[in-house]
């Protein structure tokens, strides 16, 4: 099929005829009259072999990367001709033409990684291709943007099977595409959708598609006309109302585990703050397995490997397991085994501290400066990775080799302190007089060994960590805001991109499990909406009534009223460009024509 497309490109005298470039890459009328279109899954992956083949065509062989993301009016390469060349190329399917690009982006990282002798001649068409698919975004119309941004297409895998359905938006931030989600087009439906301009419906369930629309406000002044249970889902809401119950959590956690010195409860049971305690962390976990499971399902097991996911399983499962010790100990018939279970229990329990209060640094990530360094830190976890596999391998081998000099001689010493000598002296802490003193260790075998494993590790490996971790500051911050501008597209999409038709944040999820959800199974879809809005109205009263005040406010500084006496910017936006040319009473401003200083900008 490739190769038929390859000769096919090859032939002009069998495409049709192409449009003259355009002048203005951001008002083409090239996708003016785009038309929004369903491709089927064979369609799909036929568009990508013919634009692979384009994209081939254009780079047959490695360029310099600062060249490819020029500005398409000064670029050699990727100028309005091939923007228009490649929209040609896709037909009737323009709108599904930026998802295809991307999904190539994606094929020739693979491609570099896998042929190696070719690498930097893939990473050229996976650069090639982001850029191509953020300038043909350019040229989509404002009015159809949401629908091109949202809609979820689906292609024929190698094996036969249908890929998950994904929309353009959703997998430029799976793949990090930070040009892409740069670009104009990506943040303004990256903003609309975090304030809720644009809220996300579900159009087809049984194919998981859905469709961004703008949300319909009213005009309304009052607290009234703004009271809209679904407003808990907007990413921005949602994500302030999350860091407020995380604080509360935090407070209630500062309680419990203060209790173990109070010796009030001479029977060792559950205290006011425990029950409210592991009350929210059941629901939390069962907020996070249920986000985990839809995204499995929809997305695959890579959807769930991230920074954050990691803490909050870690979190979670410390905090079963002190619960599962906490209920071991009540129960327990033996007195010395209670008072065990109930220290060991609030042991554990501690042990979850730094991770929770790790998760306030929500509260400061939309902030440049704090959103980035964060970004530095999880790349350097990241890195850090590497330096862990090196460091393991090198200490299971002198682990190993002091382990056996020590059964040389018929008695073993244990191993739990061998591993102790090794790990104490990467922070600095190696104890040489025990290694060199000791006869266990058969002199001068065992010092030997010690001293090869601090010059390894101390001189070797953490110098590679401290270049990883420069590395990963210099890739974070050289880039920063393109960097923050993709954190913050994927952490807005994240809180909208699991089904979910009505949101309870936790802990009030498990009122929906318990009294709610059940009721799906034995009313009407319509009836159940209305008792999910009733619920989400009274549980949310309080979040609800401060939202509505402050939408109320944002119209109210829309009014006459507000312009006219409270308002105190500069009226830029009530001036209109043919009065530019008119006199002053005072001064004259201009002794040339307004057009004919905007002509000599050009």
């Amino acid at each position: 099929m490739s190769s038929n497309l390859n000769k096919a490109l090859q032939k002009p005298s069998r495409l049709e005829p192409l449009a003259p470039p355009a002048t203005d890459s951001e008002h083409g009328e090239v996708l003016t009259r785009l038309d929004v279109c369903k491709p089927s899954p064979k369609t799909m992956l036929k568009l990508l072999h013919r634009i692979k083949a384009l994209v081939v065509q254009l780079l047959p062989h490695q360029v310099d990367m600062d060249v490819l993301r020029q500005p398409e009016v000064k670029s050699q390469i990727i100028n309005s001709n091939t923007v228009s060349t490649f929209i040609d190329a896709s037909g009737d399917l323009k709108d599904a033409l930026p998802f295809a690009l991307l999904k190539l982006k994606q094929y020739f990282q693979k491609e570099a990684l896998q042929d190696q002798s070719d690498y930097d001649e893939h990473m050229c068409r996976s650069v090639a291709s982001e850029v191509l698919s953020r300038y043909v975004m350019h040229r989509v119309d404002a009015q159809k943007l949401p629908k091109v941004m949202s809609h979820r297409f689906l292609y024929l895998e190698s094996d036969g099977d249908l890929s998950a359905p994904l929309s353009v938006l959703e997998l430029a931030i799976d793949l990090h595409a930070t040009f892409f989600l740069s670009s104009d087009e990506s943040q303004t439906a990256v903003t609309a959708l975090w304030n809720g301009s644009w809220v996300q419906i579900h159009t087809d369930t049984s194919q998981n598609q859905i469709e961004y629309v703008p949300y319909h406000k009213t005009d309304g002044h009052s607290l009234f006309h703004h009271f809209d249970p679904s407003k808990i889902a907007v990413p921005k809401y949602q994500n302030y109302l999350r860091i407020v119950i995380w604080v509360v959590f935090l407070a209630v956690f500062s309680f419990s585990v203060q209790s173990p010195t109070e010796q009030l409860n001479p029977k060792k049971r559950f205290d006011e703050w425990e029950y409210v305690l592991y009350g929210m962390s059941i629901s939390f976990l069962f907020e996070e397995a249920n986000r985990m499971f839809k995204s499995l399902r929809i997305r695959g097991l890579s959807s769930v490997f991230n920074f954050w996911t990691i803490v909050n399983v870690i979190t979670y499962v410390i905090l079963t397991l002190s619960f599962n010790l906490r209920v071991a100990g009540i129960y327990s018939v033996d007195e010395s085994d209670k008072d065990r279970l109930h220290m060991l229990s609030f042991e554990i329990l501690s042990m979850a501290s730094p991770l929770i209060w790790i998760k306030l640094l929500p509260i400061f990530d939309l902030f440049l400066y704090v959103g980035t360094m964060e970004l530095v830190i999880i790349r350097m976890i990241r890195q850090s990775l590497v330096f862990f596999l090196l460091l393991g391998v090198v200490f299971a081998g002198h682990a190993q080799a002091l382990y056996a000099l020590d059964a040389a001689d018929g008695e073993q010493g244990s191993f739990a302190s061998i591993c102790k000598i090794l790990l104490r002296s990467i922070f600095g802490d190696a104890d040489f007089g025990t290694v060199a003193n000791q006869a266990r260790f058969g002199q001068p075998f065992g010092e030997f060994i010690f001293y090869a494993w601090c010059f390894v590790t101390i001189i070797i490996l953490l110098n590679v960590l401290v270049a990883l971790y420069a590395s990963s500051y210099e890739g974070v911050t050289d880039d920063a805001v393109n960097e923050f501008m993709a954190f913050f597209a994927g952490k807005t999409v994240s809180m909208i991109r699991t089904p979910d038709h009505f949101v309870y944040v936790a802990p009030f999820n498990l009122i929906e499990d318990i009294f709610v959800a059940p009721f799906e199974w034995i009313v009407t879809k319509e009836t159940y909406s209305k008792i999910n809005r009733v619920v989400l109205s009274v549980l949310f009263f309080i979040p609800l009534s401060i939202i509505a005040a402050l939408e109320a406010n944002d119209v109210f500084r829309q009014t006459t009223v507000y312009k006219n006496f409270i308002d105190t910017r500069i009226p830029f936006m009530d001036a209109d460009v043919d009065d530019l040319d008119e006199e002053d009473e005072e001064y004259k401003i201009c002794r040339h024509r307004f057009e004919d200083l905007k002509k000599r900008l050009e």
